[in-house]
């Protein structure tokens, strides 16, 4: 092949190339991943630091289980005496107080129904360091994938998606009480 065929390649290519950006690329409108649907926004959870946390009251029928904090450690305070490792309820602070956004499913069911939420599995009331109640989340089912859990700020009706261990590390806590294993709850 000669020289001059392989720069006629070249010119040939050039002019391609050319006309292909001038007139046929179309660049996307926005570069990264895809917008959430029309149900899914995105949302800060607890508006509280997870420093400003200092008690938290576990609740499921019939029962409630309240710690408050003491510099880093946790202690239950009712019942007096149970043994729960501290780093289980920081972990439980921790998920719910992602520092990332999380999913908004629904802005405003009627029936909080299909996400295990009337009645919710499991609650959990946030206090401040003065014994306040600044927040009670409710716990529902988990998602059809089960890599998340169905989560409700009482008393706004939106309804959002934590990770599934904020659920997970509610249960270890609750099975510290019964020394057994209690059934995980299902999904609704």
């Amino acid at each position: 092949m000669s020289w001059k065929k392989i720069g006629l390649y070249y010119l040939f290519a050039a002019v391609f190339g050319a006309y292909f950006f001038l007139f046929e690329w179309r660049p996307p409108k926005k570069l990264g991943l895809a917008e959430p649907g029309p149900t899914a926004q995105e949302s800060q959870f607890l508006a509280i630091a997870r420093d400003d946390i200092h008690g938290l009251i576990l609740k499921r029928p019939n029962l409630a289980l309240t710690f408050r904090r003491d510099g880093q450690r946790w202690t239950a305070v009712d019942p007096a005496g149970l043994e729960v490792p501290s780093d289980l309820l920081t972990s439980l602070v921790e998920n719910l107080t992602p520092t990332k956004q999380i999913v908004i499913i629904a802005k405003e069911p009627k029936d909080f129904t299909p996400f295990g939420l009337n009645p919710p599995n499991t609650s959990v009331v946030v206090q401040d360091k003065t014994g306040k109640d600044v927040a009670t989340v409710s716990l529902g089912g988990t998602n059809p994938t089960s890599s998340s859990v169905y989560a409700r700020i009482e008393p706004s009706p939106q309804v959002y998606l934590l990770g599934q261990s904020v659920s997970y590390y509610a249960q270890l806590v609750f099975e510290k009480l019964n020394g057994k294993s209690e059934p995980v709850a299902n999904s609704q």
